[in-house]
């Protein structure tokens, strides 16, 4: 075994945290789809991957490397179950091959996350794996070094001037940083105007499920502050639309206690477990304390607005399926932050 490093994924933080190893020309790049590597000196030269030429499979690259950088790239970033699932569909190629190889887990990670991943590698290998947790910014900077089973390997240590801690220190840190120091401007824009105007989900949920491991950080921690303004401000439009939404329903005579309400909210296509965002659930949470009759529907399923007087849309994608086919409720509600729009009984022409 060489004494080499490998880089499991081709995003460009990655990238940025390469340009600081000694001796770059020996790593490796892999790109974790096609399974293939090319050495990084080529990949910092031309970073677009169709213009580079592999120079060895994974196992090979394996074979010469003593250690594993590892942040593949993956779409489930919010949601906790589908982000580890996918993750460990990775892990899942490098645990035969990772024998004695320190593991650097370069992907920022929730609390407990990083005992779960290295519980799938032991029970894959049979045991513990040499586990290292370095959580890499986007400008390719590592400012918190856990590590378990072993000293964290020297470049990174030299080459990002990271403190070396615990794996759950290191954890508690990042997150701690990462919301409190690395987005001020938009934990600023959240706290004084919301997200940009758009449809809650669209400009919302994201912000809030971002920012939801600050609720389990501890109280008076600038993670749980940030957390708790963010959370207090969707609170308050939660409220505003639930009262527009009673004025609306007096204004056409009909009693809250009889309005039958969707909401039309299709799911995330990349949730494995089939959850809810958390925003949508809050939502629902909020209306149902006014509201009696409320039910979701998808934009796929829209027969099950059938029988609706309200439908609330909450996406775009939502909003064009319903514009398809015609409504015979008494209103519909785009449910934009930060002032939803409500209007009264459409006929859109159905395709």
């Amino acid at each position: 075994m060489g004494r080499s490093t490998l880089f499991y994924g081709l995003s460009s933080e990655l990238l940025r945290l390469s340009s600081r190893i000694p001796g770059r020309d020996g790593a490796y790049f892999v790109d974790e789809v096609l399974g293939v590597a090319y050495r990084a000196s080529d990949v910092a030269r031309s970073p677009q991957q169709d213009s580079l030429t592999p120079v060895a499979s994974l196992d090979g690259a394996l074979s010469s490397s003593s250690e594993v950088v590892f942040a593949p790239r993956y779409r489930s970033i919010e949601d906790p179950g589908p982000r580890l699932q996918e993750i460990r569909s990775h892990l899942e190629v490098l645990a035969p091959h990772l024998g004695d190889r320190t593991l650097i887990n370069a992907l920022p990670m929730g609390p407990g996350e990083n005992s779960q991943i290295e519980e799938f590698i032991a029970g894959r290998t049979g045991r513990p794996p040499r586990y290292v947790y370095a959580p890499v910014g986007p400008d390719g900077s590592v400012r918190y070094i856990g590590v378990r089973r072993g000293d964290a390997p020297g470049w990174l240590v030299e080459a990002t001037g990271g403190e070396v801690m615990d794996v759950e220190d290191a954890e508690a840190a990042h997150i701690d940083w990462a919301l409190s120091s690395a987005m001020p401007r938009l934990v600023r824009g959240v706290v004084a105007r919301g997200p940009p105007v758009g449809y809650l989900r669209d400009a919302f949920a994201g912000v809030l499920e971002a920012f939801l491991v600050g609720a389990g950080a501890d109280p008076g921690s600038s993670a749980h502050s940030v957390y708790s303004l963010v959370r207090r401000a969707f609170d308050e439009y939660s409220k505003r639309l639930t009262s527009s939404l009673k004025e609306s329903i007096r204004g056409i005579g009909m009693r809250m206690s009889r309005a039958r309400i969707a909401i039309l909210w299709t799911l995330d296509e990349g949730s494995i477990r089939g959850e809810e965002p958390w925003a949508f659930g809050r939502l629902r949470e909020a209306l149902a304390s006014t509201f009696v009759d409320l039910s979701h529907a998808r934009s796929d399923r829209l027969l099950q607005l059938e029988g609706r007087d309200v439908a609330l849309v909450c996406t775009r994608r939502d909003e064009e399926a319903l514009s398809a086919r015609r409504f015979e409720g008494r209103l519909v509600v785009r449910v934009l932050y930060p002032r939803p729009e409500i209007s009264g009984r459409q006929a859109a022409p159905q395709s």
